[in-house]
């Protein structure tokens, strides 16, 4: 349920981006306001639109635990809704409408609905959102995954990575300072996508990665990710580099 509300948090970041209040003629915000993300016995989520342009998404788990999840800032023109990630300068704009006490966002390929909170109970949809919101967790995480361990490989070939800097990689065997470039190679190709991991600080991924795959260029993807090649190989946490990349 924790992976799942979270995965939720990463969703609405992308779509929130689009929702500051700036121009408005009226004396309150339509927008603001708490709105349900998700809702079954483990818990639920929502994300609360302030009046001052700010918001923030919270989880509570089934036992009244909870949490901020993520936050920025939002702005809205007329039906457009602007929704800025905190520490990013990513955006993207969405229409929005509320009806039934329902607001729905709508970008060129979908449409996201959200009821006010304590108006509605959560259906198919917002089930829906969920498993998108998972989805697009999952695709950002394999691209994490595949940036750590092209940067894990070139980092040993190049020396910058060795026995006497090992930034902190302990599960694999890393070249001494002074071997030779074809040494620092052949050490590379059998260090692990788990020692990328430690590497990069992605330790946290080693329970999911039955969820990637990876292709013939070592281009690692989620398995949900619809776009993956159809020939691809399971991802585990003593795949080799070398196997990956064919080196």
């Amino acid at each position: 349920m924790k992976n799942i509300i979270k995965a939720a948090g990463v969703f609405l970041t992308l779509i929130i981006v689009c929702l500051s209040f700036v121009g408005c003629k009226g004396n309150s915000n339509p927008i603001a306001g708490k709105w349900l993300v998700y809702k079954d016995s483990g818990g639920e989520a929502w994300v609360d639109f302030k009046e001052d342009g700010t918001f923030h998404g919270e989880t509570m788990d089934s036992t009244g635990k909870g949490s901020v999840d993520f936050e920025g800032t939002y702005t809205v023109s007329d039906n457009n809704l602007t929704l800025y990630k905190k520490d990013s300068n990513e955006n993207e704009i969405y229409t929005w409408s509320i009806a039934n006490d329902t607001l729905s966002l709508t970008n060129k390929s979908s449409t996201i609905t959200l009821p006010r909170y304590g108006t509605s109970s959560v259906g198919e949809v917002s089930n829906s959102i969920v498993d998108n919101a998972k989805k697009s967790s999952l695709k950002a995480d394999a691209a994490s995954l595949d940036n750590a361990c092209k940067d894990y490989y070139a980092c040993i070939v190049s020396g910058i990575i060795n026995t006497k800097n090992p930034e902190n990689v302990t599960y694999d065997t890393l070249p001494e300072i002074n071997d030779s470039t074809s040494s620092r190679r052949s050490k590379a190709q059998n260090c692990t996508v788990y020692g990328a991991m430690q590497y990069s600080g992605l330790t946290s991924l080693e329970s999911r990665l039955s969820e990637f795959c990876y292709d013939k260029d070592g281009r690692i993807y989620a398995n949900a990710d619809d776009t993956k090649p159809a020939d691809t190989n399971a991802l585990t946490k003593d795949t080799t580099l070398g196997k990956m990349y064919n080196k």
